[in-house]
């Protein structure tokens, strides 16, 4: 038995005409919207979430709308909102070969995952690989991949380590991986992946998150600019899709939108010749400089997020 893999939510379309129509299990749509670019004044299209009706009050509506349109879609690296939001992140796009994808969703754990993150929302479940095991040692495990047979895949995954090597240029490039599930939605709070001591000591460390089904998956992002508040975005990585950003990237996880808990792929990534992986991978949640500050006191959640939990985010 292997994991399927899930209806695409993000591209079904919905009918809002009728008069049973329910905003708590309507599925918005991706489309193509028209805007100015404040950089150039030139019109551009940007790929966003929509929906056309509702049958929440106006405030409730306005509110919803505003948080759905918010979310950044990492689908063009190219489009400029996109490409402006992976600069302020040092964030870098790129593209995962179709056949492993299908080869990890068929490695992943099927009926249970064997830990969940220790962040008290106990939402999060992920299964790590040993720090042994690249992409194609994974892929092996499942004996519904036969990598001896498929030319195709062997290609997928010599491209893909290239892509890695391509995009961090380096030509040493180490990665752990982990598959992680989202029971269901928690809003994660702001954390980055380390010990701050380790990511003082070392600068070539990198995270990538792809989702394994076409559910794909979101992210919320901060950057610290400011000592007061800094306020988070959310995007959402759609599959076939990898997203790569310096470990020291606050962010955090725990959207579920979809019935297959948003299955992805985790890498824990080092680079250079010296460049080696930390033997264990703690999330911290505290200040670099006062552990007795909560990093989501200053990094605060999207604006009307809240409103988007149980209408958009299961």
């Amino acid at each position: 038995e292997t994991r399927s893999e899930s209806i695409d939510s993000a591209s079904s379309t919905i009918d809002t005409t009728t008069s049973n129509y329910d905003a708590k299990n309507a599925v918005p749509q991706l489309c193509l919207v028209p805007h100015k670019d404040t950089a150039t004044g030139n019109i551009v299209m940007s790929t966003r979430f929509d929906l056309s009706s509702s049958i929440r009050s106006p405030v409730e509506d306005n509110r919803f709308r505003e948080a759905l349109h918010s979310i950044v879609i990492f689908d063009d690296a190219d489009n400029p909102t996109v490409s402006s939001l992976l600069q302020k992140h040092e964030g870098k796009l790129v593209s995962i070969p179709s056949g492993i994808l299908a080869g990890l969703r068929k490695a992943a754990p099927v009926n249970a995952f064997p830990g969940r993150v220790a962040d008290f929302n106990d939402n999060l479940f992920y299964d790590m690989q040993d720090e042994s095991l690249d992409i194609q040692s994974i892929i092996e495990r499942s004996k519904e991949n036969n990598l001896q047979e498929d030319d195709t895949l062997n290609h997928d995954i010599a491209n893909f380590e290239q892509a890695l090597c391509d995009t961090l240029q380096d030509k040493h490039v180490s990665y752990r991986g982990s598959f992680m599930e989202t029971e269901k939605t928690v809003f994660q709070p702001a954390h980055v992946d380390y010990e701050w001591e380790v990511l003082r000591e070392n600068q070539q460390l990198f995270l990538a998150f792809f989702p394994l089904t076409k559910e794909g998956a979101f992210l919320q992002l901060w950057s610290d600019e400011n000592q007061d508040k800094n306020v988070g975005t959310v995007v959402f990585i759609p599959y076939g899709n990898m997203l790569i950003v310096p470990s020291r990237t606050i962010h955090g996880g725990g959207f579920k939108r979809g019935s297959g808990g948003n299955l992805r792929f985790h890498l824990y990534i080092a680079v250079g010749d010296h460049g080696q992986l930390p033997k264990h991978q703690t999330n911290k949640y505290t200040e670099e400089q006062d552990r007795s500050k909560e990093l989501c006191d200053r990094f605060v959640d999207s604006p009307g997020l809240d409103s988007l939990l149980g209408t958009f985010f299961d």
